[in-house]
């Protein structure tokens, strides 16, 4: 698993560099340098919120080293040592993978900026580590929510499709940014801008909608033994998010085309709407090849893979083809998987 995920981060570095510092540069020095400043904060963010996820939940939560101290009588001074260099080591080492993949392959800040970039960052994940969990209240509100809209829709894969809407602030996250992304695209192709950047646009926004598939993924492996017991098959269970995929693939299509077909050609209108489906389409493939329960890893694969074929589709339609044998075989490396997970 580690030498697979060693691969597979590998693999991700060198096509978002490939792609970054070869082909936007080749475009246009001044485009791959506003691309890198994006990335850049987006990296950055991302650390801060990782380090915030890992400081809090070692101090929250109940199955941790601190709680398993505190139960075994330890003494309190020595509870708070732990929980402040466990808080050094996670800033440590998400700022710092943070600033590798920044100074490496984005851009080369300023000591200055770097100084106060860190602080700033140091700050935030400390101050987001604090923050309480949510009044009792607003969850049995969400809940309430997520039971009738069960109801409604009465299957599995409606409850899937439900939990992503009012259930999963991730994965309903992941969809909003989708939505800014699809926005950029439209933006880019009424500016007259070339149709690689609606298109970049457009795939780069159904990548991050797609993200919501490994996030509900993960949350559903953790009870899975429930559907399990109920009866629910490993067909079933991946069918469903196939189904929920195929909606949402519909959707960003639609939006892709209508909010750029005034802007481009209707052939180049539909090319952004299909891009923007590929990846939720994709990703409900691939949830169970390696391990659904880590979210990180469907993500890079659905990145890895989504990038590769959406290129191909841009160069050429017929790269469509490379849907059913992809089908083909990522339906056959994860036949059965649900029943071990």
């Amino acid at each position: 698993m580690l030498v697979a995920s060693g691969v597979l981060f590998a693999t991700f570095f060198y096509v978002f560099n490939d792609f970054l510092n070869v082909q936007v540069a080749a475009l246009s020095k001044a485009m791959r340098d506003h691309f890198a400043s994006y990335a850049s904060y987006a990296v950055w963010l991302l650390a801060v919120a990782l380090a915030a996820r890992g400081i809090r939940r070692e101090r929250v939560e109940e199955r941790t080293v601190s709680a398993m101290a505190r139960a075994l009588g330890e003494a309190e001074s020595t509870v708070r040592a732990y929980l402040a260099l466990q808080a050094v080591f996670m800033l440590t080492v998400w700022h710092g993978l943070a600033w590798l993949l920044v100074v490496r392959l984005l851009m080369q800040p300023s000591a200055k900026m770097a100084f106060v970039l860190e602080a700033a960052m140091i700050g935030a994940s400390l101050a987001l580590s604090r923050m309480p969990a949510r009044p009792a209240r607003q969850r049995k509100s969400a809940s309430l929510s997520l039971d009738l809209a069960m109801r409604l829709l009465g299957d599995v894969a409606g409850w899937r499709f439900a939990q992503l809407v009012f259930g999963n602030r991730a994965a309903r996250l992941a969809l909003v940014l989708g939505l800014v992304f699809l926005a950029l695209a439209a933006l880019a192709a009424h500016a007259a801008a070339p149709l690689f950047v609606a298109a970049a646009a457009a795939l780069a926004g159904g990548i991050v909608a797609s993200t919501s598939l490994a996030f509900q993924m993960a949350e559903d492996l953790q009870v899975a033994w429930t559907e399990r017991s109920l009866g629910v098959t490993h067909d079933q269970f991946l069918g469903a998010y196939q189904l929920v995929g195929f909606v949402l693939g519909s959707a960003a299509l639609l939006l892709g085309f209508v909010a750029t077909f005034t802007a481009l050609t209707p052939l180049d209108a539909l090319k952004v709407g299909v891009l923007a489906a590929l990846p939720l389409g994709i990703a409900p493939l691939i949830l169970l090849t390696i391990d659904g329960r880590k979210p990180a890893v469907n993500v890079l694969i659905t990145l890895i893979v989504a990038t590769f074929v959406g290129t191909a589709v841009l160069a050429h339609w017929l790269s469509l083809a490379l849907l059913p044998l992809l089908r083909h075989y990522a339906l056959k490396t994860s036949a059965g998987r649900f029943y071990r997970a």
